[in-house]
């Protein structure tokens, strides 16, 4: 810290852990605030991965109707990983290409984010459960993300063409990160199964 830099009184802060409070302590000029999975790690349990499939918004009846098409829902992969802050909000883990901003033409890869799960979600998406997965196995499915190309999208590639890639890399045998991790996470007629139900998705306009 700079003689420039007053100093932070982290006695005002007894719910802070060890980790904020080293981070708290750098000097301003290099402070860049963690996301919340440094305080929140994906705990080393099993837990159920899912395809999370955005259904459309329900459309204004003074309005001409939009035609939907379920070749533009969002999928995202995520499993929850509970309640283990001091707020009673349950957390979730999330990997999943999206806009940078809704005027964005491109998709960005943000990484695996943790998120708080929000009340609604369970109304506005549909939940496809694809395997139960040890921490491992999650850390290498996080790993395929992180290393899965991201197109723009025009017309025909979108999210859902980036997800299915990441779902058939963690079933193939001869993808070389996943040789390296002892053999694939998922079979093909798992990741099938789950674009299936994904594509015959029932919904309301």
């Amino acid at each position: 810290m700079t003689p420039s830099e007053p100093a932070i009184d982290l006695t005002a802060f007894p719910f802070m852990s060890e980790k904020w409070k080293a981070v708290m302590k750098w000097p301003s000029s290099h402070l860049m605030y963690p996301p919340i999975s440094f305080d929140l790690p994906d705990p080393d349990k099993d837990s159920e991965v899912c395809l999370w499939v955005r259904l459309p918004l329900p459309q204004s009846p003074y309005l001409p109707p939009t035609p939907v098409r379920v070749e533009d829902f969002h999928w995202s992969i995520r499993w929850g990983i509970g309640n283990q802050g001091l707020l009673p909000l349950s957390y979730e883990r999330i990997v999943e290409v999206e806009r940078a901003s809704p005027v964005s033409p491109h998709l960005t890869n943000w990484g695996p984010l943790t998120k708080v799960v929000r009340p609604s979600a369970e109304q506005e998406m549909a939940k496809i459960p694809i395997a139960t997965m040890t921490l491992k196995q999650r850390q290498l499915l996080e790993l395929l993300a992180i290393t899965q190309p991201v197109k723009e999208p025009d017309g025909d590639w979108n999210c859902q063409n980036w997800t299915t890639s990441v779902l058939f890399r963690a079933a193939s045998v001869e993808d070389p990160i996943v040789q390296a991790n002892n053999g694939p996470l998922l079979t093909p007629e798992q990741v099938n199964n789950v674009l299936f139900q994904a594509r015959n998705i029932k919904h309301e306009v």
